[in-house]
């Protein structure tokens, strides 16, 4: 994959996990909507990284750790 793929795949993940989280709060499944929530935002800074670095990602679920990195 080239990068601009890769891009592509995170913003596409990011926003299959949002409308994960949108319908388990709306089943009122909070923690689980939480998570999901947690993962779209880890996606969505992983595509901007990507964006702005040209390199893939980097491993990782800290997202104060991966916002510092972009």
């Amino acid at each position: 994959m080239n990068i601009k793929e890769i891009e592509n795949y995170w913003l596409t993940s990011a926003d299959d996990a949002l409308d994960t989280a949108i319908q388990l709060f709306k089943a009122k499944k909070f923690s689980h909507s939480m998570f999901f929530l947690h993962l779209s935002i880890e996606k969505l800074l992983k595509a901007l990284f990507v964006n702005h670095k040209n390199i893939e990602a980097p491993f990782g679920h800290n997202l104060a750790n991966l916002a510092l990195r972009i």
